[in-house]
């Protein structure tokens, strides 16, 4: 079917215009049920795979959890604050800044308090991802 409509776009765009125009009640009833089933099936197919994989799902929801939560710099701070820490050099590496690293990650219960920021470069930001300082350095 895909092959048929790319290779008749407009006929097919035209045959479903047509459609509307002779039901557009019955069209708008099929859209909502449609995106209501689809929607519902989604769901549970998430609800199945959480309840057959909840060891992988834990990690997964510890390991993104960071994106999830908000971690908001003081307003009055903020701009002052971004701009001294991205004109120091990297706080691991020692080249030029980039980034505004969270010391303490958000996802392992850190804030977006000065005293838990500091300057870091992409390479090691992207490195040192939601472990805890120590760890990192270890690693490194």
């Amino acid at each position: 079917m895909r092959d048929y409509y790319a290779r008749n776009a407009e006929a097919v765009k035209a045959a479903s215009l047509e459609r509307y125009r002779a039901n557009p009640e019955g069209s708008r009833e099929y859209r909502q049920h449609y995106a209501r089933t689809r929607s519902a099936m989604a769901v549970e197919r998430v609800r199945a795979w959480r309840e057959q994989h909840p060891e992988k799902y834990r990690e997964q929801s510890r390991r993104h959890n960071h994106k999830r939560r908000d971690a908001k710099l003081d307003p009055l701070w903020g701009t002052y604050l971004t701009s001294m820490l991205l004109s120091d050099p990297c706080a691991y590496c020692g080249d030029e800044a980039g980034e505004i690293d969270h010391i303490l990650p958000v996802a392992l219960g850190g804030s977006g308090d000065w005293d838990n920021l500091a300057s870091a470069c992409r390479r090691c930001n992207a490195r040192k991802q939601a472990r805890p300082l120590l760890i990192f350095l270890a690693e490194r």
